[in-house]
């Protein structure tokens, strides 16, 4: 057994595989250190299967939105290296416009001046200036300022430049969020309409009418005073009954007798064992305990309950059995099962007939 153990070990993980050389071994219990060893290499196993299966799922996900998205690993991971610089690209990109403004502002400033020469020298060109040496020397000053200016709009438009990919790469990043924020709109309604208990809550005030329908068909034959029903606005799931004895007044179940909240509580689970699949039948009913707090009155109303429930269940061919310590009910149940305790873990079991 060892031995097919550590097969089959090693076929799931071949890269634990070792020389089994023999050594010796004292164990006072075989069996015990076998048990421990193998419920140990069972729950390994069992880790590493689920861990294999976490993980395929993962990828399986993961593919699938890439598959989907047209995105890459390279496209998360950047995305996720972006989020905490977003505040300092918005700034950078203030402050690149900032210095455009004043660039051309100089641009404009230096034109100006340019023009104001001109006119101040009475002509229309600046060949036509009466004295060369003076207006080279303007004239190269000039130069000067406007190849300055003209290398620092170079590097503005670098930087526009990267300021543009960098805006692209936030509204790639903000259409991501819009679609997660859209899914997330959408599974966060569905679980406020129908999260936690309230699904469960739906579905039973649909079935709880059939279910007192099908109740009150097996309680007509257990007794004809009473019929369950409920509101027609009934959130709660409460159950009235309705006393045909009494003017046909309905008053809450909590109110009954033991007696009487045995006979409803017998009718609906005969009426939930009839709502089962169709495949599956409840041919028989357990009754355990419940007359420990029951007086001599509400008992013998319990039992004549029982009785009659042994007929009906006959007619459905179903068989009803009771749980109980209550000596008086031996008198009144056909057959009965008695288990007695013999000690040491064993027990004696008896089958008596009336």
């Amino acid at each position: 057994n060892l031995g097919k153990t550590r097969q089959s070990v090693i076929a799931l993980q071949p890269a634990w595989t070792t020389d089994a050389a023999p050594a010796r071994y004292d164990c006072p219990d075989i069996n015990a250190a076998w048990t421990a060893l193998y419920a140990s290499i069972t729950s390994q196993t069992e880790r590493l299967y689920n861990d294999e299966t976490s993980i395929s799922d993962r990828q399986s996900r993961l593919d699938a939105y890439y598959a989907e998205s047209g995105k890459g690993e390279a496209d998360l991971l950047y995305i996720e290296t972006q989020k905490d610089s977003i505040p300092d690209i918005r700034n950078f990109i203030t402050e690149t416009w900032a210095k455009v403004k004043s660039n051309s502002d100089q641009i404009e400033r230096k034109q100006n001046d340019i023009q104001t020469t001109l006119e101040a020298l009475n002509v229309l060109r600046i060949e036509d200036a009466p004295d060369q040496e003076t207006l080279n020397g303007k004239i190269a000053e000039n130069e000067s300022s406007i190849s300055n200016i003209t290398g620092q709009l170079g590097s503005i438009r670098t930087q526009l430049d990267t300021h543009q990919k960098n805006e692209a790469a936030i509204k790639r990043a903000q259409e991501e969020l819009d679609a997660t924020t859209a899914k997330h709109t959408k599974w966060d309604l569905l679980d406020k309409r129908f999260g936690g208990t309230r699904f469960r809550t739906l579905v039973q005030t649909y079935i709880l009418q059939p279910l007192l329908n099908n109740a009150n068909i097996y309680l007509e034959q257990i007794t004809d005073r009473y019929k369950l029903t409920c509101s027609n606005e009934n959130e709660q799931l409460a159950i009235l009954v309705l006393d045909k004895y009494n003017k046909g007044q309905t008053r809450s179940a909590t109110v009954l007798s033991g007696g009487e909240r045995f006979m409803i509580s017998l009718a609906l689970s005969l009426a939930l064992s009839s709502l089962n699949r169709s495949d599956m039948n409840i041919d028989i009913l357990f009754i355990d305990e419940g007359f420990g707090t029951l007086d001599e009155k509400s008992l013998d109303s319990v039992m004549s309950t029982l009785e009659k429930l042994q007929e009906i269940a006959g007619q459905s061919h179903r068989r009803v059995g009771i749980i109980s310590h209550r000596e008086e009910l031996e008198e009144r149940i056909p057959v009965k099962i008695k288990v007695t305790r013999k000690g040491e873990g064993r027990s004696l079991v008896e089958i008596k007939n009336a």
